[in-house]
């Protein structure tokens, strides 16, 4: 009657849910516009007195920029946009997961003018690419209840390809908050006023008077700054938070904290990605979107997938995990 640990079967929730389809979105979205519609040299220009405006050196030789160097980059900067904005659909999810990583990791490993989102599209494209690759849907988009399945191979991966995801995405959102202590500005209150003041960063001048205004006050202006850090800290703790919360108060608190850096700073790709960062990490891999938008109780997140009584025919056919 004894039965090895390691033979014992393990239920995981199947990755291949709504949440994996908008994040993955969202991410090759962001990239996407930023080859597509601004200038070539938003990514690509001679720096720090290297002539070159493509670091084609050591690990960069892997970039498909360099790749195809005997094209004019104009172009292929426009065809890599054109491809992510065509990932970005979500469909067949399987064929277009190595390409899409390919291109996310191409602009931090080549690109001259990159930024911290732009590092951490590569890196999760690349983290992504288990769970992806195992997606055998051609149209992620349907309403499909998160289902429970025993441990296959396929949902194994997966699982391990988000869970690496969202550790990676609890790093960057904790040394976001963490970071920002040491800073005066943000320590004391003021940073908002600051950034929203900022020549190339600053508030739209359709929103400068309401912003200008609000941030001048000094609580307002305190409560705000603190807002943001505790948002950040929240959402690096949240794996530890209860699944309501993550899901109904959380991701959309974050989600306008995101929002409001695309509407009051402009930084629209950066915010894309982020937003694609945050779907991984707060919403549980098995959340239920349909089931949130109807207002269901709590537990009817996960109703749908105890509701399905097992299938003994495919529980035959699903490998042990060893």
């Amino acid at each position: 009657m004894h039965t090895s640990f390691l033979h014992r079967r393990v239920r995981l929730p199947e990755p291949w849910t709504r949440p994996l389809t908008i994040a993955r979105s969202l991410l090759f979205l962001g990239t996407g516009l930023t080859l597509t519609i601004g200038p070539s040299w938003a990514v690509f220009t001679p720096s720090n007195g290297n002539p070159d405006v493509l670091d084609c050196s050591g690990a960069s030789t892997l970039s498909v920029f360099c790749v195809v160097a005997a094209a004019p980059l104009d172009v292929s900067t426009r065809v890599a946009g054109i491809l992510l904005l065509v990932f970005a659909t979500g469909l067949i999810p399987w064929l277009t997961a190595v390409p899409a990583a390919w291109i996310l990791l191409s602009v931090p490993l080549s690109g001259t003018l990159v930024d911290g989102g732009d590092q951490l599209a590569g890196i999760l494209g690349l983290l992504l690419i288990p769970v992806s690759v195992t997606d055998w849907r051609w149209n992620p988009w349907r309403d499909e209840a998160p289902r429970t399945a025993e441990s296959s191979a396929a949902v194994l991966a997966g699982n391990v390809s988000w869970w690496l995801a969202r550790a990676q995405v609890v790093v960057v959102y904790l040394e976001a908050c963490i970071g920002k202590i040491a800073v005066p500005e943000w320590a004391g209150g003021t940073a908002l006023y600051a950034w929203e003041r900022h020549p190339n960063f600053g508030a739209p001048s359709w929103a400068q008077p309401l912003v200008y205004s609000l941030t001048a006050q000094p609580l307002i202006s305190a409560l705000l700054t603190f807002a943001v850090m505790a948002t950040e800290f929240t959402i690096a703790i949240s794996p530890v938070l209860p699944r309501w919360f993550r899901t109904r108060v959380l991701y959309p608190c974050g989600a306008a904290l995101h929002f409001g850096i695309i509407l009051f700073m402009g930084v629209s790709s950066f915010s894309m990605v982020m937003f694609a960062a945050l779907t991984l990490l707060v919403l549980p891999i098995d959340t239920n979107l349909r089931a949130l938008r109807r207002g269901l109780p709590r537990q009817g997140d996960a109703a749908p997938a105890a509701a399905q009584p097992a299938n003994p025919a495919e529980e035959k056919s699903i490998s042990r995990v060893s």
